[in-house]
């Protein structure tokens, strides 16, 4: 008889953290389990980014409920600190965030918009440790 597998959706299920959850010096660290694609509407174009669950090192409450794993990564702010990511030699990451990475994203506040009718953008500090 061959191996049997077995999933359940709950087993994958865990909350993005969208800009409501982010304030001023708040912190998640956790280790990339999953990366995947998503998309975005932001006014009327169809925008396309990477996303990654964390297993967290610490659990947090996100809607009320309390979760060891989330989803980030869709919020511009944290693109950008990828998109800069570099070691302590001044070596860009390149390839971008990998399967096992230890991830702590920091919220560094809000750059308010320039533009009427659009959202302010949060900045984020990235650090990235490589097993």
């Amino acid at each position: 008889m061959g191996k049997r597998f077995a999933g359940r959706t709950v087993d994958a299920d865990a909350p993005f953290l969208g800009a409501e959850f982010w304030t001023d010096g708040k912190a998640v660290t956790g280790i990339v389990s999953k990366i995947f694609d998503t998309e975005v509407e932001r006014k009327g174009v169809l925008v396309k980014a990477k996303a990654m669950v964390l297993l967290l090192s610490e659990a947090i409450e996100v809607d009320g409920e309390e979760w060891d794993r989330v989803s980030v990564g869709n919020l511009a702010g944290i693109k950008m600190a990828i998109d800069t990511a570099k070691d302590e030699n001044g070596k860009p990451l390149g390839g971008g965030i990998l399967l096992k990475d230890i991830v702590t994203l920091t919220c560094e506040g809000r750059k308010k918009a320039k533009k009427e009718g659009y959202s302010d953008r949060l900045n984020f500090k990235l650090e990235i440790e490589r097993p």
